[in-house]
């Protein structure tokens, strides 16, 4: 069964300032950024920030007519915002207005008047004292920018159709009041993506079990996840404590995995014979692979790499109780899988509207070494691990039951199968997952483990589809040493 790749919808959001906001300029992209990084799956869109430094060129014309047509215009169709954020400047003369700036303003609300959209929000710097420049001859000049300033907000406040406008306090404050306005605009069933997406998914509205505490799981999370693991790494002298994988995470592609294991016959011979020995892989798998190698080989490469996250998304959407919504992931050891496991759950806690968040699976993160070695008297599970176990979130008796009855409500996360390195406990697991499985059809499962001493079959058995990690490409290599930069050095050379 093939996986049905969705369409992501793309909306462009249009940002107007003058010069003396850049900082704020970068928190409105960075916003964004994140925001396509971690949320916007939940809609199946993305949302480009369009403005003058980045899509405009030279050309015959009116210099703010060519940046007009070159960013406004062209994307007028998937236009859903204009953002304006305004400090103690107003800008320059245009020919057609006082400023660039004004003249966008201008053509969003003409748009807005003839269409319904853009929505309009403006940010205007709080300041209570004007701030002189140091050269006494630009003095006039700045006070006249700052007056206009004054004028374009009073005009705002007078206009028949309103315009949402705010204020915030100082660059540093920016961020602060910008993300909490449009965390919520965005939110809103009001907004098209929002509404289309309920529409198209005719979501019931489920009210989570009274006793579960949301806030105090989300923080339980947090606190477990939120920093980078540096177990494998010898991080000496190194101030790398408070890196936050949120911050640096760089998702990875996936192929599809079918039958071929690309890693088994990579390993040295005598490797082989030592996993014979010890009934990790059999004589007669061994063999079949070998003889089947090229075949199988040209089957897992002609896969298209995929984005890892595409994958897991579209697994709790597949409309059948249980193909598709089963998955393991494989890799080699330090190849990301933890990582995934975690990001995955921080996703869910990072989604700062608890309105929005609840619409979301609540993600149940095991991890595989320590449920190994629990020491249980009688049948384990996962539901009695979770509630029973020595675990970093104490869940009250019979909530999760409540929970996972609940379809579409959890998703079950269990990573490091390899890390449970007897083969007789592996097994009792493996019977454990298939149990939870056949228990609980409708619940979304992602396992993960290292690729070599990986036995499929059982699984794929089950219904669990196989995928595995690849070697992050230049594009996300460029991402990770970019984002790895901003949070671990304070220059920005």
């Amino acid at each position: 069964m093939a996986l049905t790749p969705c369409t992501t919808r793309i909306y462009h959001v249009f940002l107007a300032s003058p010069g003396d906001v850049s900082a704020e300029r970068q928190q409105v992209r960075r916003f964004f950024d994140d925001y396509n990084r971690h949320t916007a799956h939940i809609w199946n869109a993305r949302f480009e920030v369009v403005d003058w430094e980045n899509y405009s060129t030279i050309g015959v014309g009116r210099p703010q007519e060519l940046i007009t047509r070159q960013t406004l215009a062209r994307f007028r169709e998937s236009l859903a915002l204009v953002i304006g954020v305004m400090g103690q400047r107003f800008g320059s003369p245009t020919g057609a207005a006082e400023s660039g700036t004004e003249e966008e303003f201008e053509w969003a609300m003409e748009a807005r008047k003839e269409t319904g959209f853009p929505e309009i929000k403006w940010f205007f710097r709080k300041i209570d004292q004007f701030s002189a420049p140091s050269d006494p001859d630009q003095i006039e000049e700045a006070l006249a920018q700052w007056k206009k300033v004054r004028n374009f907000r009073k005009r705002m406040q007078d206009l028949n159709d309103p315009v949402f406008f705010t204020e915030y306090p100082g660059e540093s404050g920016f961020a602060k009041v910008f993300e909490h306005d449009l965390n919520l605009w965005l939110a809103s069933p009001d907004r098209y993506w929002a509404a289309e997406l309920a529409e198209s998914r005719k979501m019931a509205a489920v009210a989570l079990p009274a006793e579960f505490d949301a806030e105090l799981y989300r923080a339980d999370l947090l606190k477990r996840f939120v920093n980078l693991n540096f177990e494998m790494l010898d991080t000496t002298g190194a101030n790398y404590s408070n890196v936050r994988l949120w911050s640096v995470f760089v998702p990875q592609s996936v192929r599809e995995s079918h039958q071929y294991n690309p890693r088994l016959l990579e390993i040295p011979k005598e490797h082989q014979q030592r996993l014979l020995d010890a009934g990790e892989i059999t004589a007669e798998e061994l063999e079949e692979t070998e003889r089947q190698v090229e075949r199988l080989r040209q089957d897992y490469f002609s896969q298209p790499r995929r984005p890892v996250l595409d994958v897991i998304d579209e697994a709790p959407r597949s409309g059948s109780p249980s193909d598709a919504r089963k998955l393991v992931i494989l890799g080699d050891p330090g190849s990301g899988k933890s990582s995934l496991i975690r990001y995955l759950a921080l996703r869910w806690a990072n989604i700062a509207e608890p309105a929005l968040r609840d619409t979301q699976p609540v993600p149940l993160v095991i991890e595989l070494g320590p449920y190994g070695r629990w020491p249980y008297d009688g049948q384990k599970s996962f539901i009695r691990y979770l509630e029973e176990g020595l675990v970093w979130h104490s869940w009250p008796h019979g909530l999760l039951d409540r929970l996972i009855g609940q379809n579409g409500r959890v998703v079950l996360l269990l990573d490091g199968l390899d890390e449970i390195f007897d083969v007789t406990t592996r097994e009792a697991v493996i019977n454990d997952i298939q149990r939870f499985n056949s228990q609980f059809q409708h619940l979304p499962i992602l396992v993960t483990s290292r690729v070599v001493g990986y036995q499929p079959q059982r699984l794929r058995d089950a219904g669990f589809r196989h995928f595995m990690l690849q070697d992050l490409d230049a594009d996300q290599i460029a991402a990770f040493i970019e984002r790895w930069h901003e949070v671990t050095f304070d220059d920005a050379e």
